[in-house]
């Protein structure tokens, strides 16, 4: 038994022609009879009752009939799944983050025209220590991950995708020793404990700094590493040290802290969306391209 056969017996059984049934079907009358002979011995049952001038249905081909159009139905109906699936445009997409990036400002837009565009896509969201985020994209735990320019992992396996740029400002505590200073100067801070976050890659994290301290001659500084980012936030509360952010890093609470804006040109950094290029999941080019043609700075 195979489709063709099948294809042939519902088209006859709909017109209970032959002769109709092989023009709507493009063939001769001999192929598509030969084609419900074969299925009727396959089947071991008389689908028609065949008269001269007449053609009509057995009780076991009527049941048949219903049968088969039911499996045809749902064989065209999977099919549609499949293209969809295949094109992205049904499925579940994956998205991570490393812990404490806040990126409500620039994401909720982008999800409700994602959501709008590919309706039965889900879209998952969840986060990871900057430590992890290595075995969690090569394991396609997420599909996608949002980084920092400075956070890229060195690896031959992922791919990334600049999607957003914003800019870091100096974060300092209103004990700080230079608090009531009118307009303090970078270079005020030469001598300051700069801080960092234990779960991402100090070193990385800093050297996308060196361009800020090199570009007021500060050749060397000093960094302490905190367990994570409210331990290094209370220290700079409490007037020990400062931290460089941006606004997709923490959310700032005037009420305890000061901030030294820098220039863009100088303090501008980049969101890149990071994945495993052996991820096959057509989703992830969607989701990229609604960034990318976004163009979006903060």
């Amino acid at each position: 038994m195979n489709s063709k056969q099948i294809e042939c017996f519902l088209c006859v059984a709909d017109c209970l022609n032959i002769s109709n049934g092989a023009q709507k079907l493009y063939a001769s009358q001999s192929t598509v009879s030969r084609q419900i002979s074969l299925l009727e011995e396959e089947l071991s049952v008389l689908l028609f009752v065949r008269g001269n001038n007449y053609l009509r249905l057995t009780p076991a081909g009527a049941a048949m009939y219903q049968t088969f159009l039911e499996m045809d139905q749902l064989f065209r109906q999977g099919h549609k799944n499949a293209l969809r699936l295949n094109e992205g445009k049904e499925g579940s997409l994956c998205i991570g983050f490393y812990c404490n990036m806040q990126i409500e400002s620039f994401l909720n837009q982008i999800v409700m025209q994602f959501r709008e565009t590919y309706p039965d896509i889900i879209l998952d969201f969840g986060c990871a220590p900057n430590g992890s985020l290595d075995s969690f994209i090569r394991s396609n735990f997420f599909d996608v991950i949002f980084l920092h320019d400075f956070d890229e992992i060195n690896n031959s396996e992922f791919l990334y995708e600049r999607v957003c740029n914003t800019h870091q400002f100096l974060l300092y505590g209103k004990n700080h020793r230079l608090a009531q200073k009118s307009s303090p100067h970078f270079s005020d801070f030469r001598d300051e404990v700069f801080w960092t976050v234990k779960d991402r890659d100090c070193q990385a994290h800093m050297k996308g700094k060196e361009r800020i301290f090199h570009s007021y001659g500060i050749e060397q500084w000093n960094t302490r590493e905190a367990a994570n980012i409210d331990t290094a936030l209370l220290n700079v509360r409490l007037g020990n040290g400062c931290i460089f952010l941006d606004p997709l890093t923490y959310q700032v609470n005037d009420k305890f802290y000061k901030i030294l804006e820098l220039p863009e040109e100088i303090s501008g950094v980049g969101i890149n969306l990071a994945w495993n290029k052996n991820n096959l999941n057509p989703a992830i080019p969607l989701f990229v391209n609604q960034f990318v043609n976004q163009k979006i700075n903060l």
